[in-house]
């Protein structure tokens, strides 16, 4: 009976592992291959955004400081503290 339920698991183990095989990868994609650096690793691809090798294709607007003065404390202590927009 051991055996059996062996086997039966077994068949049903390769079955279900079968189905992830048997899904079908589509090599088309509704939007097409974009320009850029094809396959090159992260720290790489971080190092030429940094250098400004990568070109984005458009302007990338930089993000707007805005200053602000808070007060805090029994002595009305100060600071400016910036941030974006």
């Amino acid at each position: 009976m051991k055996r059996n339920l062996k086997i039966f698991c077994l068949f049903i183990g390769g079955l279900v592992l079968s189905g992830c095989a048997g899904t079908t990868y589509s090599s088309h994609f509704d939007c097409p291959y974009g320009q850029g650096l094809g396959c090159a690793s992260l720290s790489k691809v971080n190092k030429m955004i940094d250098q400004g090798e990568v070109d984005f294709g458009e302007d990338i607007p930089k993000a707007k400081k805005k200053n602000i003065h808070l007060y805090y404390g029994p002595n009305r202590l100060s600071k400016i503290v910036s941030i974006d927009e």
